[in-house]
């Protein structure tokens, strides 16, 4: 009975199927395709050439578009075919499930001819789905002076309306390809042009489609010319000659000027406090609070620096810096000090937002500032160093200590790699530490080096009278290993007293970090900023994966590490998937609780450093928890759960934790009578 009712309606079906001329039918092994070819204003394209070839088998079927725009053909089912019209190679993909009878309707969008003339799109793009409505598919072609494929160029499309930016980079044939929404402006930027073109992409139709080639000169091209031109510098041939009488550090500084700007973040009320969204896809470094008022940057692709109410949420005033990257904030007595990764300090009056002065120091700023007693202190490459001695084993970074107020110079040292996170000050010493490794002890009045340690450093120092805390990688047989260990160092020699909680540490191993979710995330930040991978792996003499496990611009200035951070009832470090706390006379763990997310798939550490508020400790976890935990025995006493994920140490001011998020936003959340 059932066979019986089955046989008229697969007759209806494929009576209604049939088209005019031909009449084709699915059978049992073949599914008929209707495919429905339209352009971006949904009207039909006749006359279109189309080809489907398959995936798992790989013949070929073709078939040619009516004056509707139709074309109907049979393909064996259980199969996807790539389509390619015209001679716009596999443009698009439709799926033909294993069905008996099966007719399969789809329509794909192709902007068809122009002038007579096929329009072709890029190279075969493989993974390539059909249209969607309210977004566009761009593509672009990157050409040298020769007309050759420009490979490795980081490529930015910045929206006018929506002020987003998207990141990419040309593959081996110079090319790259968005999907970015319709109806808005987009501003083109190369690695050493942020305004290189902009085009509309006007809201019409399903979707739409650009298809540019661009003809640049190539960044290593730039590259190579600077370096010539260096070379041939009689500048820097006088500053050589210079070196070789005196110390060599640079000694003056062009400013970089700033603007006061509307605020560019909306923010959201939410039930235990409120968020901040930057409406930037790069992340934000820690925030920094100082007397009644939060500072933030606007994220590490952008200029932006804020001053915010952090009662309400409100900014206070917002400064564009004019450079990329704002870093780590420090500051004092009316003062605001910030770095950005692209080249500049800046000191601004912390209620105004209103420049007091800054110095443009180097192409790349890794590590952030740290303001004590009136003065600065900050890392840099120093471009023309080095003073006399084996060119072999030049030193290529400085530090140096300027004057709060004015930004004079107060003195300079010779470094050989840059500092980790920041210096500290303390005992009348500058401490810090470098990616080579190295624990330094300065005289803060006027740079002398105290003392140098080799300890394969992993974490910046920290003081707590004369002791000095920080983390290391185990040593043995002069190279370091996957181990490591908190040491606790006498900070008026540098003398190793005791080490103690060796761990093994995969989450410094660059073989697990170069694969992990975030290594991917700092090289699209450093792209978002217009370094090259390359650039960014090849910087100092060292290289910082031998360390943390990865390198790059990013991935240095954001290193916060298994920091030690002291508080009222001991020490606390978060050491990859767990959050210690240890005796501060002995090392003794005290207690350690496990911290939720997959350690090795996600890279770097679960958490960043922990705050430290009273007799509580405050963590700020990846998988977008907030803890309170009780400093004397572990417990956490409290939790908030986000939509974000955290990897910066968060902040405590005001009954509120604040708390800046890998993707843009900063989470306030009120803590104040929750326990």
């Amino acid at each position: 009975m059932k066979k019986l009712l089955i046989l008229p309606l697969i007759l209806l079906f494929l009576a209604g199927m049939a088209q005019k001329g031909k009449e084709l039918y699915p059978t049992k092994n073949q599914a008929l395709l209707t495919i429905y070819v339209k352009n971006f204003e949904k009207k039909p394209v006749a006359k279109a050439d189309l080809v489907f070839q398959g995936l798992k088998q790989t013949q070929k079927f073709t078939a040619k578009t009516d004056k509707a725009g139709i074309a109907q053909l049979l393909l064996p089912a259980g199969n996807t075919y790539m389509i390619s019209v015209e001679d716009s190679a596999n443009y698009d993909l439709v799926q033909i499930d294993l069905k008996e009878y099966l007719g399969v309707r789809h329509t794909t969008y192709y902007q068809g001819p122009v002038n007579g003339k096929s329009q072709p799109l890029t190279q075969p793009m493989f993974s390539m789905m059909p249209p969607k409505d309210g977004l566009a598919q761009v593509k672009m072609t990157f050409v040298g002076l020769k007309k050759n494929p420009l490979p490795n160029e980081p490529i930015t499309l910045t929206s006018k309306v929506g002020e987003k930016t998207w990141t990419g980079i040309t593959n081996a044939n110079g090319k790259v390809n968005f999907e970015v929404p319709v109806g808005d402006v987009y501003q083109v930027g190369v690695k050493y042009n942020s305004n290189f073109d902009q085009f509309t992409i006007e809201k019409r139709g399903a979707s739409a489609a650009v298809t540019v080639t661009y003809g640049y000169i190539g960044s290593a091209h730039i590259e190579n010319q600077v370096r010539q031109r260096r070379l041939n510098d009689s500048l820097a041939r006088v500053a050589y000659q210079i070196r070789l009488d005196g110390d060599g550090h640079t000694k003056s500084f062009r400013q970089i000027e700033t603007s006061l700007i509307e605020p560019r973040f909306t923010k959201e009320v939410t039930s235990e406090g409120y968020n901040l969204d930057m409406e930037v896809s790069s992340a934000l470094l820690s925030p920094f609070g100082m007397k009644d008022f939060l500072y933030l940057g606007g994220g590490f692709n952008t200029h932006q620096l804020y001053c915010i109410e952090p009662e309400t949420g409100e900014a206070v005033w917002a400064s564009d810096l004019g450079e990329a990257g704002p870093a780590l904030i420090d500051g004092e007595d009316g003062t605001v000090v910030v770095i950005t990764e692209s080249c500049t300090i800046y000191a601004l009056d912390a209620l105004a937002g209103t420049l007091k002065w800054s110095k443009w120091l180097t192409p790349y700023m890794r590590s952030s500032p740290v303001v004590k007693d009136g003065r600065v202190y900050v890392v840099y490459e120093d471009r023309y160093g080095a003073p006399q001695g084996s060119p072999t084993n030049m030193p290529t970074h400085s530090i140096a200590c300027f004057d709060l107020e004015n930004g004079d110079i107060c003195w300079q040292q010779w470094l050989h790699e840059d500092a980790i996170t920041a210096p500290v000050v303390a005992n009348g010493k500058v401490y810090l530490t470098t990616f080579d490794g190295n624990l330094y002890a300065l005289n803060s009045q006027n740079g002398e080096i105290v003392k140098q340690v080799p300890v394969y450093a992993t974490s910046c120092p920290t003081v707590v009278g004369q002791q000095l805390f920080l983390s290391f990688k185990e040593n043995a047989g002069g190279k370091p290993g996957n181990l490591e260990k908190i040491g606790r160092f006498d900070a008026s020699n540098l003398e190793l007293i005791s080490a103690f909680q060796e761990k093994n540490a995969d989450y410094l191993a660059s073989g697990v970090q170069e694969k992990s979710i975030l290594a991917r995330a700092a090289r699209q930040n450093d792209i978002g900023n217009g370094i090259l991978e390359s650039t960014g792996e090849k910087m100092g003499r060292t290289n910082a994966k031998e360390l943390i496990g990865i390198n790059g611009s990013y991935a240095r200035l954001s290193w916060q590490g298994s920091k030690v951070v002291a508080g009222e009832d001991g020490l606390y470090s978060v050491r990859g998937d767990e959050l210690v706390a240890l005796d501060q006379q002995t090392g003794a763990r005290r207690w350690a609780v496990t911290l939720p997310g997959d350690l090795k798939g996600e890279g770097g550490f679960l958490a960043g450093p922990p705050a430290v508020a009273d007799h509580y400790v405050i963590s700020a976890n990846l998988d977008g928890s907030i803890w309170v935990l009780d400093g004397t025995n572990g417990q956490i006493v409290w939790k908030h759960k986000t939509d974000e994920s955290f990897r910066c140490q968060p902040v405590v001011m005001k009954e509120k934790v604040f708390a800046a998020s890998t993707n843009g936003k900063l989470v306030a959340v009120q803590i104040g009578g929750k326990f």
